[in-house]
């Protein structure tokens, strides 16, 4: 007769992670409704060594049984149990970032139509060129995402190096040359699907896409993570903002995104010249809701070359969310925890930092430490036709909240 012995879990919800818990007393049902998978780990006098059984093996019997996992065992002392090769262990894995400099690249501005050592005059040159001796540039483009000045680049590689599509157009817009590096080499493989208009979609006439908006990637993603980048602000087991509705279709809710804040926090960094918007000569900062809000500017924002898919060729994936403490000092934050994560601050921009170790605490630098407290946020929208970059008099600028953004996978 079998007994119970420990369980590896991960509940349905796709932000948690594998853990290892007590759950011999829980109704089988339950075990099917609340977990996306359970192994148990067993033992069996008639058998040398524990083994480890997959509880979806035997779904379509018990799924709907009220009894406890050991009065299964109990009532079923006869019972072969299919066993897993092996008894797995917890062993999680994390992306890890590093600053693009610190890690040693030697980065240089580009024309995307001619070759790297090609002289041109600094505004023909639009994207970034990353080498560096003895790396895998295709290993690099197939592992790594790329930040500019803390937006997320599309990249391309050969055998010459890693090339960050627009990258040097982002440097020259905000006079900053900051490169970060999100490494997922440890956990999967990366491929990337740029959005094109060709991919979005309406439900139906009178549907609107300040609302939500729908896309074909026309990519089979099944038994995959898909994350997403928009407007170079990375999105990763997001549901609220999107969600798989298909094999290759997605829907995502624009109502749920901080779109007039992300404007005014990326615009300083950001070519939007391909967006449909008409700006006053009086104030080139000023805003209208309607064409903001517009089918066509909507289109044109999720096109852009820092909007597109990353997936992920590994379904168990989870997130974490690990704050860092503010502090008093301009420019800083302090970590208890040796910083190996993006830095999300303001509404969602992953800045680039330094960490130095001192006194058991980590000072953790960076240039993005304040948001803005925009005026139009005191404002009902709906009875508003346009917006400014205003700042309200009174605090202006307020700390963010900064957390690391840490992203890893159990690897049982």
């Amino acid at each position: 007769m079998y007994q119970y012995i420990s369980a590896i879990s991960k509940l349905l919800d796709g932000n948690k992670q594998y853990v290892t818990e007590d759950i011999s007393n829980v109704p089988l049902n339950t075990l099917f409704t609340l977990y996306s998978k359970v192994i148990v780990i067993l033992s069996n006098p008639f058998l040398p060594n524990n083994v480890a059984i997959d509880l979806e093996t035997i779904r379509t019997t018990t799924g709907s049984l009220q009894i406890t996992l050991n009065e299964f065992l109990t009532q079923n002392g006869n019972i072969t149990l299919e066993a897993l090769p092996n008894i797995p262990t917890l062993a999680p894995r994390y992306a890890k970032y590093n600053d693009g400099f610190r890690a040693g690249y030697k980065i240089a501005p580009i024309n995307p139509r001619a070759a790297p050592d090609t002289q041109l005059p600094l505004v023909d040159k639009s994207w970034l060129h990353l080498t560096q001796p003895n790396v895998d540039y295709d290993l690099f483009y197939k592992s790594c995402l790329v930040t500019v000045n803390g937006f997320f680049h599309l990249t391309d590689s050969d055998l010459t190096g890693v090339y960050v599509i627009d990258g040097m157009k982002s440097a020259l817009k905000s006079k900053q040359n900051q490169l970060g590096i999100y490494s997922f080499r440890e956990i999967g493989t990366l491929s990337f699907v740029p959005i094109i208009p060709d991919m979005i979609y309406k439900q139906n006439v009178n549907q609107l896409y300040k609302n939500d908006v729908h896309l074909d990637i026309g990519v089979d993603v099944s038994n995959k993570t898909v994350m997403l980048v928009i407007g170079g602000y990375l999105h990763v087991l997001d549901n609220k903002t999107f969600s798989r509705v298909g094999l290759s279709t997605f829907k995502l809710n624009i109502g749920n995104l901080p779109m007039l804040e992300r404007y005014y926090e990326s615009e300083p960094y950001l070519d939007f010249n391909t967006l449909p918007l008409s700006m006053t000569i009086r104030n080139p900062k000023q805003l209208g809701i309607p064409d903001f809000f517009s089918d066509e500017n909507i289109v044109a924002y999720l096109t852009l070359s820092q909007s597109f898919f990353v997936i992920l060729d590994n379904p168990d994936i989870f997130i974490n969310k690990i704050p860092v403490d503010k502090t008093t000092l301009p420019d800083m934050f302090v970590s208890y925890r040796k910083p190996e994560y993006p830095l999300i601050v303001g509404v969602g921009k992953a800045a680039n930092y330094w960490s130095t170790h001192e006194d058991g605490q980590y000072s953790v630098t960076c240039r993005d430490t304040m948001r803005s407290n925009f005026i139009f946020n005191t404002i009902d929208p709906t009875v508003i036709n346009s917006v400014g970059d205003n700042l309200t008099p009174n605090e202006p600028l307020a700390h963010s909240n900064p957390y690391f953004l840490e992203i890893g996978s159990a690897y049982i």
